[in-house]
């Protein structure tokens, strides 16, 4: 041992993997509570995050209240909607848009109008017909067909008021619905001509000739083409229309469809990834700690550290936890140490306060049935009567501890002993219970 104080403080520290993996399981129980109170800490704080994120923008995207130039906006829009889906439901229900223009039931038939006063029977037969009045009657006849959409398959065609003639169309799909049609037609104008003869007087419908026919229909690919051309039109003004619109008012909008709020985020849940990402940064930084911990707490991190700074012989484990075949290995050591340095009287200095004579009573007994008288001393930095006891003609053996003799103080102790020249022979580490 004869490196100077001041080099022995800026000597480099061992770093030993196995002992700050023995110390991170040790502490395995903080690296556990690190782990999970980190993950929870994180998990919510990125949860709190995304609410504030998701209340403020949805503030920003979430209408409630519109100015009146936006709300004139919005309700033209609602207006041209409500004709959408108006034609919608007639393209749904209507009997003419579900035929087939190729596959086309028509039956016509002729009515014979008697009296003078016939244009104005005419005329009353053609809005009867074409009014909601006989649409109501007729629908009330006829399953699953609404009374707005009977003026698609009734038509009244022509009054010819010289002849006294009127003749009437019937159209369907099939030839079941035709049959139903002409037989609710017939009842219906048979009870409209004994109106005719009550209001008007001495008038009465006679039929004059009535015919099916069935096959393509052009009439019926005219109208079906004409509706779905006014569908697609009023469809895409109101698609142009509201491309037109604000963001607000369009958010206005959907909000009352129960559609999508353009812009609006979806409501945060807690994410499981950021719960393992909580628990790998607690885990890592609770292991940073230990090591960090273990590097300035200025211990004695391993029992070879010591030989390594001070380039003194290390000769074993002593205490009373190991087993004698080990303490007997050690004092052959010491002995041989002893017979080398040519002494016969060795002293045990420490760092330690809680040295113990029974600790040492082994190595004491052993060493004396080798003619080794031992001494033990104690800690030279705080007893000034070891200090005193210590003799140049007496080497001495440090004894500390593994994880509580501190590396400043083994410093000190070397220097003590450099500057009274005395002989270090070596040291052992200690285990107490």
């Amino acid at each position: 041992m004869y490196f100077e104080q001041e080099q022995l403080a800026y000597d480099e520290i061992e770093i030993n993997i196995l002992l700050f993996l023995k110390k991170c399981v040790q502490n395995v129980k903080w690296i556990i509570i690190c782990a999970v109170v980190s993950a929870v800490a994180i998990s919510s704080l990125m949860y709190l995050k995304n609410m504030k994120e998701y209340e403020k923008k949805n503030s920003e995207f979430i209408v409630k209240e519109l100015t009146e130039e936006e709300l004139e906006a919005v309700d033209r829009y609602y207006l041209l909607n409500a004709k959408v889906e108006q034609l919608q439901t007639y393209k749904a229900n209507s009997p003419i848009m579900q035929m087939d223009c190729n596959d086309v039931y028509q039956y016509t038939i002729n009515y014979y109008i008697s009296g003078n006063i016939r244009e104005d029977v005419a005329v009353a037969i053609e809005n009867y017909i074409s009014g909601m009045l006989f649409a109501t009657e007729f629908s009330n006849n006829i399953d699953n067909l609404a009374a707005e959409y009977v003026k698609d398959v009734v038509t009244c065609l022509t009054a010819e008021i010289d002849s006294g003639v009127i003749s009437i169309k019937i159209l369907a799909a099939n030839e079941k619905d035709i049959q139903d049609y002409i037989d609710v037609f017939k009842s219906i104008i048979m009870l409209y001509s004994d109106k005719l003869q009550e209001d008007i007087g001495s008038h009465k419908l006679e039929i004059l000739y009535e015919e099916i026919t069935h096959g393509y229909l052009e009439e019926v690919y005219s109208m079906q083409d004409e509706n779905y051309e006014s569908i697609s039109s009023l469809e895409t003004a109101l698609s142009n229309y509201f491309g037109i619109l604000s963001i607000r008012e369009k958010n206005y909008i959907n909000q009352s469809l129960v559609k999508p709020v353009e812009g609006v985020m979806t409501k945060p849940t807690f994410q499981i990834n950021y719960m393992f990402i909580g628990m790998g940064i607690g885990a890592i930084a609770c292991v940073l700690a230990i090591v960090i911990l273990s590097l300035l707490d200025g211990k004695l991190h391993s029992e070879k550290e010591t030989s390594k700074r001070l380039q003194i012989i290390y000769y074993g484990l002593i205490g009373r936890e190991i087993d004698i075949e080990q303490l007997e290995i050690v004092i052959s050591y010491i002995v041989k140490s002893c017979e080398t340095a040519k002494k016969q009287n060795v002293a045990i200095i420490s760092t330690l306060n809680s040295l113990l004579r029974e600790d040492m009573q082994f190595l004491i007994d052993t060493l004396k049935n080798n003619n080794i008288q031992c001494n033990v001393l104690g800690n030279v930095l705080k007893n000034s009567d070891a200090i005193e006891k210590l003799s140049t003609d007496i080497p001495v053996i440090l004894i500390e501890e593994v994880g509580k003799s501190k590396i400043k103080d083994i410093y000190e102790e070397a220097a003590i002993c450099k500057d009274l020249g005395i002989q270090v022979l070596g040291y052992s580490c200690i285990i107490k219970k």
